[in-house]
């Protein structure tokens, strides 16, 4: 018998929550304790009501990602944390680990591979798809000094590479992150500078290539 396991689903697309939701009806020992859209959301439901892991997706408005988690982990320390992502990309899933995530796993698992990782997640446990695994360790094995361009990023310029990425403008990025079209201008150039790219159009393609776009 598994423990009863109260989760948050911070996830922006409704259909996603409502599937996930009535998939849990069926499941004795998870039952979900809340929903957020947007990671502010998420942060701010964390501050009145405790949960014992959140079923988080990678990709949500506003602040997301490698900050997110960061933020979460920092505020609570002890709560679990499972990446949704749409891709199985081994430099996103690696880029969440380290940030303090416990698991990865993808949209497209399987309910049993998803309701196995929450288990182990809850539990105190790591898991990461095994595909994704597989990738992370022969990358690790056979170049163990390559580090994909915007791995080299600070935890700022990845935030604003992912929202170039989505299409947001300089204006929209410094108004969402509260900080001046100066500053923004300048993680843009900068994170151009370390990733070695010619041009903005390089830079898309590169982000779109590798999933950043999501």
């Amino acid at each position: 018998m598994h423990k009863n396991i109260k989760v948050l689903v911070a996830d922006d697309h409704l259909l996603l929550r409502e599937g996930l939701r009535q998939l849990f009806d069926y499941i004795e020992d998870i039952q979900v304790g809340a929903e957020a859209s947007t990671g502010e959301e998420a942060l701010k439901i964390l501050t009145h009501d405790s949960f014992d892991m959140i079923l988080l997706d990678v990709s949500l408005p506003g602040i997301h990602g490698e900050e997110l988690v960061r933020k979460i982990s920092r505020n609570h320390p002890n709560l679990p944390i499972l990446m949704l992502s749409m891709h199985n990309e081994p430099a996103t899933a690696k880029c969440m680990l380290q940030a303090g995530a416990s698991g990865f796993i993808t949209k497209g698992c399987s309910s049993s591979e998803l309701l196995d990782a929450m288990r182990k997640v809850s539990a105190g446990q790591r898991y990461i798809a095994a595909e994704i695994a597989e990738e992370i360790f022969f990358t690790t094995v056979l170049h163990p000094d390559a580090a994909a361009p915007h791995e080299t990023l600070t935890e700022r310029e990845a935030v604003v590479l992912r929202m170039l990425a989505k299409g947001h403008t300089v204006n929209q990025i410094a108004r969402s992150l509260n900080l001046s079209n100066k500053t923004i201008s300048s993680h843009k150039a900068n994170l151009m500078d370390k990733m070695q790219m010619g041009s903005f159009a390089e830079l898309m393609q590169y982000a779109i290539t590798h999933g950043l776009n999501v």
